[in-house]
């Protein structure tokens, strides 16, 4: 395993694509707007800003029939696991309004006021053009029981030498 620094996160992607690295760790947002064609239209946007300083392959551009980016560039990434590390974001709250704050939000939740703020902004998420992962799909790209044998028999082996132990 051989590890990458990329300066810019919008080059992960291309990167993958270009063979430079297997994989990457990313933020929710960026790879939901990977998955909606923006880093493969914007690869080839550079091409197309170069004035010919840039070909297609030094940047990963894929291009369609028509001359056009392929935003469908990009629809063989995966996600392999949920969020490595997430960042809380807060605002200290006095002592004397805890309690206030605590009801005003379950108030809020109640009355269903979270939820339709939650969907009023629904439309600004990015929107997927690799289509839909279906059952069949995931159940071909899950492991099979058997590759777990050996993570289970290895830690079961630590447990039993910690339980000779104590």
């Amino acid at each position: 395993m051989r590890y990458t620094e990329i300066k810019d996160t919008a080059e992960m992607a291309r990167s993958v694509q270009m063979g430079l690295c297997g994989g990457f760790l990313d933020t929710t947002k960026r790879f939901e707007e990977i998955l909606a064609g923006r880093q493969a239209q914007a690869d080839c946007d550079k091409v197309d800003e170069s004035d010919g300083a840039l070909k297609d392959s030094d940047v990963g551009c894929k291009r369609d029939s028509k001359g056009k980016a392929d935003i469908t560039r990009d629809c063989n990434f995966i996600q392999v696991g949920p969020l490595v590390t997430t960042v809380a974001t807060s605002i200290p709250v006095s002592d004397r309004f805890v309690h206030g704050l605590g009801w005003s939000m379950v108030d809020a939740i109640n009355k269903g006021d979270v939820s339709n703020a939650i969907k009023k902004f629904e439309d600004a998420k990015p929107q997927s053009v690799c289509g839909a992962v279906t059952s069949e799909e995931a159940d071909e790209l899950s492991l099979p029981l058997e590759s777990m044998v050996g993570t289970l028999c290895v830690s079961s082996a630590f447990q039993f030498v910690a339980l000779v132990l104590a």
